[in-house]
């Protein structure tokens, strides 16, 4: 956070001594918990910049927590067992295989030492989903000039 210059300047200043005047901070590979738990993933995103991002807020700098996945990777899905719907996702392992989850629930604060010693996580790598050949319907590829 040292790196930049933050606070908010006057528009002539911003041309010659230019600052950060907001900032996004961004929990990535949310496509590996369940859309429920995005609101518990950017709690414990924050939580753990409460410290690294006081003086931000002191100097009235916005600071917008997200979670986003930058690919793909999962489906969402539902599974009912015993009368009960659970969220879970659907994706494609390293090996090619086809795995159904529940990833667990996301902690909205940090937990102690023992918490990670004693969960025993095992986390899914999962491929990226398919996309469609097709090019981006924003962009259009234009070949290279020749001459």
């Amino acid at each position: 956070m040292q790196s930049f210059d933050y606070g908010q300047r006057s528009l002539l200043s911003r041309l010659f001594t230019p600052r950060i005047d907001r900032l996004a901070i961004a929990a990535t590979k949310a496509d590996h918990v369940t859309p429920e738990q995005h609101v518990r993933l950017v709690a414990l995103l924050e939580a753990l910049l409460v410290e690294p991002l006081k003086d931000l807020r002191f100097a009235n700098v916005p600071v917008k927590a997200l979670s986003l996945a930058s690919v793909r990777a999962t489906e969402v899905r539902e599974v009912t067992q015993h009368g009960r719907t659970t969220p879970a996702l659907r994706g494609t392992d390293l090996n090619g295989e086809s795995v159904l989850t529940f990833p667990g629930e996301v902690p909205t604060r940090l937990p102690d030492a023992d918490f990670w010693a004693r969960q025993g996580f095992d986390f899914t790598a999962f491929r990226p989903c398919h996309a469609s050949p097709a090019p981006c319907p924003t962009f259009a590829w234009m070949p290279p000039s020749t001459g």
